[in-house]
Parts: structure tokens; C-alpha cells; sequence
């Protein structure tokens, strides 16, 4: 390996950690292959990880300390501003910058246009729209479209999301980069299952599982009307379980909702935040995943449940379409607004009337997750596109 490579210095900003799994897996990828790299994100997140990796908590110091949400948002703003001014300063000696994530876009497009002048700068773009969307507050996206041009390269992971980029935000295609996104793999330190699961854990009967946080996008009232079409033969012998965090209050109406399809009965409900200590034993208690999703660019859930290696249906978009092929290592689905209930209810009992199928997905996930999405093979991309 050409050693000027070697001696590249590399900083990964992502300034509250929002994507901190992916952060993580190539913060790791990279220092594999011997790159100076350090990650710079929140003071206090970082605090809690500082024995999985070199890292400076540049960000949010004060603001992360208050507890009133309100006044702790508005610090946070103004924390963020002087916070950005520092890495200017503590960048001085990194030649590759790198951002998972801009807070402020409108604010932090011009400490951008400072740094590359010297610096290589790179964005990697998660979503084609921040937050799916569904930003908290409208300083999280306004000024998107003019941050992406300040960037040498955007990073995005589909090819799709590519295309969306440059139609949407009018890029010039050469500057953006597909890489895929590596596995996600959790960690090891496990707690028992949660209480809760205690009725399920004799059960013999198929769990299917949709994990995350519990947003509109998800899907999650498709897949409820979706239960009310499957056939009792095989309805009978399912549960679903819900589990992850909810916003918007989106949880109550969906609940309503299973109550006036008469399914509540099949539906498990598990709404909290999930521990990462946790997360293990929910995904390996699970039989099949579901991605019920209306829209999504990547998915960082898909990429930790893939290392399971158990079955998957999902909508015919985004990641999944790109990434996965159906009846090949899962079953995909039309994800048109009037048939999308009876099409997941169809590959819903498509599986459970195939039994074959499982082992068949099995073995050819377990070949993509070699093939395609390592972590080396994706640090050694990125650092290709460092270096061009």
C-alpha cells in the first residue's frame, strides 16, 4: 500500500453522533488498514464509547448538560455555532475531513467553504431528504440544497440515491460517489430479554419483528392492514412485535387502528427505547424482519439485522430494492398505494407456505454480507475516494 496514503490524516465529524453505528464500523474499517483516523462528535455520547475508539468530544459540552428540552435545544444552536469555530482550528493538521452529518446546514455551509480550501472535505449523504422529512426543527434542513455543493464528493450508497441527488438538489453526477453501507454488527455485552418477552419466549408460533423508531415512513399501519388480509390458517400462528421508540405520538393511532381491524390480538407491542445491550437478543429472538416502508434511501436496521441471517420481507424500494433480490435472499413487495396491504400480505403467507425458502435466503445473505458489504472493502473505497 502506497505509504503517502498511510500518512493521510482523517477526521469523521458527526457532531451529535446520529449516525454513530455506521460512524463506528468505518472508523474501524479504516484504522484496519492502518489510517490515522479520529472521530470528532457530542462530548457526552462520546464519553460513553471512549474505550471502542480515539475520539475528541468537540461538540455540545454545555448544552448536552441541561435538562429542560427547550432551553437545552437553544444552547445547543449557540453552542454549535462556537463549537464549529474550534474545528476550524482542530482541523488545522487533518487533511481529510469528512461529515456524516451537518446539524445546521445553513451555518455550517460556510465553515465548510473555509475548510476546502486546504482540506479535502467529503459529506456522506444517509438520506436524500434530512430526517425522511421529519426534521424537529426547520434549522435542520434549511439550507440543504446549498451545503451539498460546497462538498468535493458526496457519498451516498445506492444508486438510486444518486440519481434522486442529482435530480432533486441539481449536483453535478461526478461528484457523487456510491458506496455501499457496510453491516452493522452489535455488540457482544448482552442482557437478559426484556421481561415483556416472557409470553413469547415458549411460544411456537413465527415472530416477526419491525424494529426502530416507530415513525410514519415505517409502514407500520401497512403492515396492520396487512394482517387483517391474511388468511386465519396461517394468521393463527403468528405474532408481530413492534419494537423501538416512538415519535409523534404515532404509536396510539396505530394502536387504534390494530383495535378497529380486530388484529390487536396478533400484535405485540414493545414501544421504548431499546439498549444496545438489548438489541441482540430482540433480533435473535425474531424469526423474519419486516421493512413494511413507505420511503427510505438506506437503513441502518437493515444492516444490522442482516448479520443475523434470518429471513426478510420488505418493500420493493430504496436499499431493499437495490441490495436484495426477491425470492433470491428475501421476498419483496409492489409498494403501490392501493395494493401494498394485499401484496405484504401475500408474501407473508408465500413464506410461511414455503418452509424452503428460509434456508435458501439464508445462504445467499450470507454470501452478500462476504461479497459486498465488508467493512474493509468500504474503508478501502472511501479512502480511494480521498484520494482522487
Amino acid at each position: 500500500m502506497n505509504e503517502s496514503l498511510i500518512n493521510q490524516k482523517v477526521l469523521i465529524i458527526d457532531p451529535s453522533f446520529f449516525t454513530f453505528q455506521y460512524d463506528l464500523h468505518l472508523y474501524n474499517g479504516l484504522k484496519s488498514l492502518n489510517y490515522d483516523v479520529i472521530l470528532v462528535g457530542s462530548h457526552k455520547k462520546a464519553k460513553n464509547y471512549c474505550n471502542k475508539f480515539e475520539y475528541v468530544g468537540l461538540f455540545y459540552k454545555f448544552s448536552d448538560c441541561i435538562k429542560n428540552d427547550k432551553i437545552r435545544v437553544f444552547i445547543k444552536w449557540i453552542e454549535h455555532f462556537f463549537n464549529m469555530v474550534y474545528l476550524l482550528y482542530f482541523a488545522r493538521n487533518y487533511s481529510i475531513i469528512h461529515f456524516q452529518w451537518c446539524s445546521i446546514p445553513i451555518v455550517d455551509r460556510y465553515f465548510i467553504k473555509f475548510l476546502k480550501i486546504r482540506k479535502k472535505v467529503i459529506f456522506t449523504s444517509h438520506d436524500v431528504i434530512p430526517f425522511n422529512g421529519n426534521p424537529s426543527s426547520f434549522l435542520q434542513t434549511l439550507g440543504w440544497s446549498n451545503l451539498l455543493k460546497e462538498f468535493h464528493y458526496i457519498i451516498v450508497h445506492t444508486k438510486k440515491t444518486k440519481s434522486q441527488i442529482i435530480k432533486l438538489y441539481n449536483i453535478n453526477e461526478k461528484f457523487i460517489k456510491v458506496i455501499p453501507h457496510g453491516i452493522l454488527l452489535s455488540s457482544k455485552e448482552q442482557t437478559k430479554l426484556s421481561a415483556k418477552f416472557n409470553l413469547l419466549v415458549s411460544s411456537s408460533k413465527k415472530k416477526f419483528l419491525v424494529f426502530g423508531a416507530i415513525k410514519p415512513y415505517k409502514g407500520i399501519d401497512i403492515l396492520i392492514k396487512s394482517i387483517s388480509l391474511i388468511n386465519n390458517k396461517f394468521l393463527k400462528n403468528c405474532v408481530f412485535i413492534i419494537s423501538g421508540k416512538d415519535y409523534f405520538n404515532h404509536a396510539e393511532s396505530l394502536k387504534e387502528l390494530s383495535i378497529k381491524l380486530n388484529v390487536s390480538q396478533y400484535i405485540f407491542w414493545d414501544i421504548r427505547y431499546v439498549p444496545d445491550e438489548e438489541l441482540p437478543m430482540i433480533l435473535e429472538f425474531a424469526d423474519i424482519y419486516l421493512f413494511p416502508y413507505k420511503e427510505i434511501s438506506t437503513s441502518g436496521v437493515l444492516m444490522t439485522v442482516l448479520p443475523y441471517v434470518k429471513p426478510i420481507i420488505a418493500s420493493k424500494i430504496g436499499i431493499f430494492e437495490e441490495l436484495l433480490t426477491d425470492k433470491i435472499d428475501s421476498l419483496l413487495y409492489e409498494n403501490n398505494d392501493d395494493e401494498a396491504e394485499a401484496n405484504l400480505a401475500n408474501k407473508i403467507e408465500t413464506l410461511l407456505s414455503n418452509p424452503s425458502y428460509i434456508p435458501h435466503f439464508k445462504n445467499n445473505i450470507s454470501t452478500l454480507i462476504i461479497n459486498e458489504l465488508s467493512w474493509e472493502n468500504i474503508a478501502r473505497k472511501t479512502f480511494e475516494l480521498y484520494e482522487s
